[in-house]
Parts: C-alpha cells; sequence; structure tokens
C-alpha cells in the first residue's frame, strides 16, 4: 500500500470512529428525552389546569372590578 493510501485510510478510521461516538452519544439524549417525555405527561395537564382556572378567576375580577370601583 502506498503511504497516501495508509494515511487516507487511517483519517478515515478516525473519522469511522468519531461518528459511532457521536452516534452513541445521541442515542443516550434520545433515551433521556423520551425519559422526560413520559414522566412529563400528567404534569403538563395539571399545568393547564391550573391556568385555565387563573384566567376564570381573572375573568370574573376584570367583570366585577367596574362595579366595585363606582361604589363609594
Amino acid at each position: 500500500m502506498a503511504p497516501s493510501e495508509q494515511r487516507e485510510l487511517e483519517n478515515l478510521s478516525t473519522r469511522l470512529t468519531r461518528l459511532e461516538r457521536d452516534t452513541t452519544e445521541q442515542s443516550k439524549m434520545l433515551v433521556e428525552m423520551r425519559d422526560m417525555m413520559i414522566s412529563a405527561r400528567g404534569s403538563w395537564k395539571t399545568v393547564m389546569g391550573i391556568a385555565g382556572f387563573a384566567a376564570a378567576v381573572g375573568g370574573v375580577i376584570a367583570k366585577l372590578l367596574p362595579f366595585w370601583a363606582s361604589k363609594p
């Protein structure tokens, strides 16, 4: 094998090793993201319920505020 071919093979081998390492890291990150999404399934419903309740209370207060402000 010529030296240039050997150098090119070494370069390709190094790049392949880096790609394999990156792929492994990405797989770990995907598993972590999946686990996070699974654990957050119920909590977003709770947050939306609290936000809806707060919006309803704010609407009632905004509706009644002119009546309360006009009383002496």
